[in-house]
């Protein structure tokens, strides 16, 4: 990554314009489907749900767009993570191989239906 998109995004992220940004929407979508919009701390289902990022992105602007990046929380745990003073560094290396451990959903696709020559 170049240093002049590294502090794009470092701006971005002290503004906090990055949370508008479509690339970030889609970050976000895609930590949200890979981990099944599950809390993988508490599993909680559905609900109110934020997509966490695992190393800062303030700290790791490179990493901010990558989906290992990232981990799905409850509001609660997220939440109680960034409350506690090394709840942060704590989880890092969980999240990291929850991160790498749950694959994408394969995505299911009609079998095509072909006519039969007679």
């Amino acid at each position: 990554m170049k240093k002049d998109s590294k502090e794009k995004i470092r701006k971005q992220i002290k503004k906090g314009t990055i949370y508008r940004t479509k690339k970030y929407r889609d970050w976000r979508t895609r930590v949200f489907k890979r981990d099944r919009f599950k809390c993988q701390l508490c599993e909680k289902v559905g609900g109110y749900i934020e997509a966490h990022h695992i190393k800062l992105k303030s700290v790791f602007p490179e990493l901010t767009f990558l989906s290992t990046n990232g981990i799905t929380l409850c509001g609660k745990c997220h939440k109680s993570i960034h409350q506690e003073d090394e709840g942060h560094k704590r989880y890092v290396r969980k999240f990291m191989k929850l991160a790498r451990e749950n694959k994408p959903r394969p995505t299911l696709r009609r079998k095509r239906r072909t006519r039969r020559l007679k």
